[in-house]
C-alpha cells in the first residue's frame, strides 16, 4: 500500500528492506511535461528532506526529497533517460532505510487526497 508525504512523494514497501518512491498524480500534473531528470549522486547516504532528484518541466522545477534516511539502492533509468514517460504509477528510485520507517506518519491516498483539498 502506497504512503504519501506532504511534499507530493509516494513510498510503497517492498520488503522490509526496500521501498519505491515515487511521485504523486497531483505532482505529475502541476509539473506538467517533465524534460529532465537530474539525479543527485553525490552522497552515499540521504537524511530525510534531502533532494534525491531535481525533475525539470516545461512548467517548473521540482525536487524529489528522501522521505527518511536513506540510501538509493537503484534508479529507473528508464524513465530518467525518457523523462517524458514520467507517471504517477511507477517509482522513480528504490531505497533503502537506515533507520526504523514508522508507516503511521505518512497519508494513505484518502488522507492525501482530503489535504490537497485545503490547500
Amino acid at each position: 500500500m502506497k504512503a504519501y508525504l506532504k511534499t507530493h512523494e509516494w513510498i510503497e514497501a517492498t520488503n522490509e528492506e526496500s521501498y519505491e518512491l515515487g511521485i504523486s498524480k497531483h505532482a505529475v500534473e502541476k509539473l506538467g511535461d517533465v524534460v529532465f531528470i537530474e539525479k543527485i549522486e553525490n552522497k552515499d547516504i540521504y537524511e530525510a528532506g534531502e533532494t534525491l532528484l531535481i525533475l525539470e518541466s516545461v512548467k517548473a522545477v521540482a525536487d524529489v526529497y528522501a522521505p527518511f534516511k536513506c540510501k538509493v539502492s537503484k534508479y529507473n533509468e528508464d524513465m530518467i533517460e525518457n523523462p517524458e514517460s514520467l507517471n504517477a504509477a511507477d517509482a522513480l528510485v528504490h531505497i533503502s532505510p537506515l533507520e526504523e520507517i514508522r508507516m503511521s506518519k505518512y497519508m494513505d491516498e484518502s488522507s492525501y487526497l482530503a489535504a490537497l483539498e485545503t490547500t
